[in-house]
């Protein structure tokens, strides 16, 4: 297994705790590993990348199974988060 590094800068590490908190008070869908997993994929293949890109729902499993990324999509088309189109 690979061993990482402690993060050292301090400024980074600040800002991390503070989005960490404010996901916790202002965004329930993230507070699961898959919630978070999933979350950060769809804005990493859609916001960051390409607003009009449409992605793979395969594509989007990450470090989660497969079956809880699939409930993390109905939960997130639910919430109106995602919106799913049939092939």
């Amino acid at each position: 297994m690979k061993k990482t590094q402690p993060i050292t800068d301090t400024n980074l590490l600040d800002g991390l705790i503070e989005l960490n908190q404010w996901e916790d008070s202002q965004c329930p869908e993230l507070q699961t590993v898959s919630g978070r997993d999933l979350y950060y994929k769809v804005a990493a293949t859609t916001l960051v990348d390409d607003l009009d890109k449409t992605q793979s729902l395969t594509l989007l499993s990450g470090r989660v199974t497969d079956r809880a990324t699939r409930i993390r999509i109905k939960e997130f088309q639910a919430l109106g988060l995602v919106t799913v189109m049939e092939s």
